[in-house]
């Protein structure tokens, strides 16, 4: 038995029109007397490619017949599939059905009853407006239509009337199963109408008994598709094989339905043919539709090795185009392929090789049927082997490989004893108060960076297993490539592009070990770049070419402005500490804290004042704080306040330094000497090794600690 199935309301036709719908076919599936639930007017439904309306004859409401779908149902059960069927009304239309107020409404091309309202006394006779009260209708109760009860001795059905008024009516004795007796209603024939629960099939329809007002009655329970079975009290089921009646199919450009046939058995007819072929999904014929031709009949070429050709490829009758491809041994010229002339391959196919820094492959680009060499990509870091270098280090030619670095602020943790030797001399190394060439026969690490622009390099070590590494910056992997060196820390500006550091142990393998390594670059262009310039030096010292780094000496105080307003007056100092710590603690306190050393300078040496200097005047405070000098002669002395920046090669801090107020030290060893103040902020001591140069930028920095990087 089939569940039951839905369908929609409030969308109607009348009688005359569904048949128009419809045209001269028409079906009804009568709904018997005590139906309360399956159908009522305004009702639609679809089954079996078919839609039904709920109708009424004035007494029963019944299941009218409307159209067929040729594609079957949708999954509302209330429309056809793939198309809108509109069963509607006039818009603008007033009606009254069951008590309410209905109007046609159009939305979208549809037009349906919708309700406004109910009508508290029912509907007129008419069925256009609400009822208004004048004298009571017979039997004005409200109820179900087809249903029916008994009252006394009187059978009531609900019915309408002919202005389509629904209520309860009486019936003729027996007309519905009942007869009147006294003091009560009984069954014709005596017993009861029906048992409650059975259940009854005719004409395609099956019915239940249910319990009702005054006894029982047949109810509408579901439609059966192929009909009533023999034994009356059920559904027909669908043989094997068979189909649904009225179902439709479409194969191999044939539509085909299901029908009964004189054996009684039902099964699919072939009906009309489909000149377009079958829909997709296979329900229906494929629509006919009309086409345009895309081209003109006729060939070109696409390519050296395509074509098209302007035909009716699919069958439609309309001309498009097809692409196709001429044979291995043909190119396409004009209008159609032509046979390639003879020709030489001109390397491998397939293979690749480097011309400059540009990568070139083998293959046939002219269409020619030979191949030959076709330029490519450019390589950012050059071609190497038919492939482009995916890093800017060059190739390792050597049996110690560098490592690139690229990240200035990090320290590196290296172990030479782990390394190979290859440089044993660095020939051209420039070294301030160093042997010029010593002995690294030891294992070395090398180091690349590329740099994007011209600066200054500062490289420096500090040896944690190590007994004696040195560092270098080379512009090549060779000896000779080498343009500074030290024990511990050394700087060189250089051009842009890949510079090495190398990491050398010195005299042979017992010396080599852990070390680490920070370098650090001063591009020009930025507020700690430092100019290229000479310092002619006194007592037969050599000329310093800056920047560069050596051993600086430890420097002692020299008299402020400050001093002079707040502590001597226009006198010197008598003593290398009178006034000392008043001295520093207000330098601790314009420095935020740097301030140290106990003594003035110059100790007492040379025959002049303490806290006196080589211009015997006072210093800014704040310039005296991070002071710096060097062994200049009158030539090279900068002018007062000059800055000068110092860099601590090993861990990368930097100061503003000022200079032109004290020369010194005497040593031609030392390249400069600098106050406490940037010895403490450094971190390094006296006789320890410090970068200096003269800033590019004078105005961009002030005097004291900065970040360079």
């Amino acid at each position: 038995m089939s569940s039951l199935k839905k369908w929609r309301r409030g969308v109607v036709l009348s009688g005359l029109a569904a048949s128009v719908l419809a045209g001269c076919e028409t079906e009804t599936m009568v709904v018997k007397p005590g139906d309360v639930s399956s159908c009522m007017v305004g009702d639609v439904k679809c089954e079996q490619s078919r839609l039904y309306t709920c109708e009424t004859d004035g007494r029963t409401g019944s299941w009218s017949f409307l159209q067929r779908c040729a594609k079957g149902c949708a999954e509302d059960l209330v429309t056809c599939l793939d198309e809108e069927t509109v069963v509607g009304c006039r818009s603008g239309d007033i009606r009254c059905v069951r008590d309410m107020l209905q109007e046609c409404v159009s939305s979208g091309g549809v037009s349906s009853w919708k309700t406004d309202g109910a009508c508290e006394e029912g509907c007129n006779s008419a069925g256009t407006a609400c009822r208004v009260p004048t004298s009571p209708e017979p039997n004005p109760g409200k109820c179900t239509l087809g249903a029916q009860k008994c009252e006394g001795s009187t059978v009531y059905q609900c019915r309408t009337d002919a202005s389509g008024t629904a209520g309860w009516r009486e019936s003729e004795p027996g007309a519905l199963g009942w007869t009147a007796s006294e003091p009560a209603c009984a069954p014709a024939g005596g017993g009861v109408l029906c048992q409650e629960g059975a259940l009854h099939c005719e004409s395609s329809s099956l019915y239940q008994c249910v319990g009702g007002e005054g006894g029982t009655a047949w109810s509408f329970l579901e439609s059966c598709p192929q009909g009533c079975s023999e034994d009356g009290v059920s559904c027909r089921e669908q043989g094997v094989g068979a189909c649904i009646l009225d179902a439709q199919k479409c194969e191999e450009g044939e539509m085909y339905r299901c029908e009964v046939g004189a054996d009684g058995e039902l099964g699919y007819v072939k009906g009309e043919s489909c000149p377009a072929g079958c829909s997709e999904n296979g329900l229906s014929c494929r629509e006919v539709v009309a086409c345009t031709d895309a081209c003109s009949a006729g060939t070109e070429c696409i390519d050296a090795v395509r074509y098209r050709t302007c035909r009716d490829d699919d069958g439609d009758g309309c001309l498009e185009w097809v692409e196709q491809s001429c044979g291995g041994n043909e190119r396409c010229e004009g209008t159609g392929c032509v046979a390639l002339p003879t020709c030489v391959d001109g390397c491998v196919s397939g293979s690749a090789q480097c011309v400059g820094k540009a990568v070139q492959t083998c293959r046939d680009a002219d269409g020619d049927g030979c191949v030959e060499w076709v330029d490519g990509e450019s390589c950012e870091y050059g071609c190497e082997g038919g492939k482009c270098r995916d890093t800017w280090l060059p190739p390792c030619t050597t049996a110690v490989c560098p490592k690139a670095v690229t990240n200035f602020k990090e320290t590196i943790r290296g172990d030479t004893s782990k390394s190979k030797n290859v440089i044993s001399t660095y020939t051209t190394c420039s070294s301030f108060g160093l042997t010029s060439h010593p002995d690294e026969s030891g294992p070395e690490d090398y180091y690349a960076v590329n740099l994007p622009e011209s600066g200054t390099l500062i490289a420096g070590i500090k040896e944690v297993g190590a007994k004696d590494v040195d560092v270098h910056i080379l512009t090549s992997l060779s000896g000779d490539g080498c343009v500074a060196r030290d024990d511990y820390g050394t700087a060189a500006h250089v051009s842009a592009g890949i510079r090495y550091i190398v990491v050398d142990t010195y005299g042979s393998s017992s010396n080599a070990g852990t070390y680490d390594l920070k370098i650090t670059f001063l591009p020009d262009s930025g507020k700690c770049g430092l100019k290229q310039s000479t310092i002619h030096r006194l007592g037969g010292c050599s000329a310093v070419q800056l920047p560069a780094a050596a051993k600086v000496a430890q420097e002692a105080h020299l008299v402020t402005d400050w001093d002079r307003a707040n502590l001597l007056g226009s006198a010197w100092p008598t003593s290398k500490t009178q006034y000392i710590s008043q001295h520093v603690a207000h330098t601790k306190e314009i420095t935020g804290g740097y301030g140290s050393g106990g003594e003035w300078c110059p100790s007492g040496e040379g025959g002049c004042s303490y806290g006196q200097g080589s211009t015997a005047n006072q210093v800014p405070d704040i310039q005296e704080a991070w002071y710096i000098n060097m062994y200049w002669n009158s030539a090279s002395k900068p002018a007062r306040g000059t800055k000068f920046l110092v860099v601590n090669p090993v861990n990368g801090k930097a100061v503003v330094a000022s200079g032109g107020w004290e020369t010194g030290p005497g040593a031609c060893t030392h390249i400069c000497g600098t106050v406490y103040e940037v010895h403490q902020h450094l971190g390094t001591s006296h006789n320890r090794v410090q970068a200096i140069g003269i800033l590019d930028h004078q105005d961009g920095v002030g005097y004291g600690p900065v970040e360079c990087e």
